[in-house]
């Protein structure tokens, strides 16, 4: 059973800073979770653009399509760096849980 979840309104960044609207799918079940991103590929005359479906922001470019997945791992890790700082800094001075949800290769 998919469950929708939003992020909570703290979670927004502060003025100043992009804002990102997330939508998240967490799926109940007893086995562990696992999750797996999308990656989009497209081969335009200037080498090939790759996007991930799942997480707005992973978006890039290479020459080659080796090159754009390697660009779109880093896109990847920056994106969800970037979330976390943003996270973190409106979460500055305040109780919270954090918890390991899923974990992305």
């Amino acid at each position: 059973m998919w469950v929708p979840f939003l992020p909570h309104p703290l979670l927004r960044a502060e003025s100043g800073h992009r804002l990102f609207t997330l939508l998240y799918f967490a799926r109940k079940e007893t086995a562990a979770m696992k999750e797996q991103l999308t990656a989009v590929f497209q081969q335009v005359p200037e080498g090939y653009v790759a996007f991930v479906e799942e997480l707005p922001g992973a978006n890039t470019q290479g020459d080659t399509l080796d090159e754009a997945r390697a660009n779109l791992q880093e896109a990847v890790h920056l994106v969800l760096e970037s979330n976390r700082a943003l996270a973190e800094e409106s979460l500055r001075n305040k109780i919270v849980i954090r918890e390991p949800l899923a974990s992305i290769s």
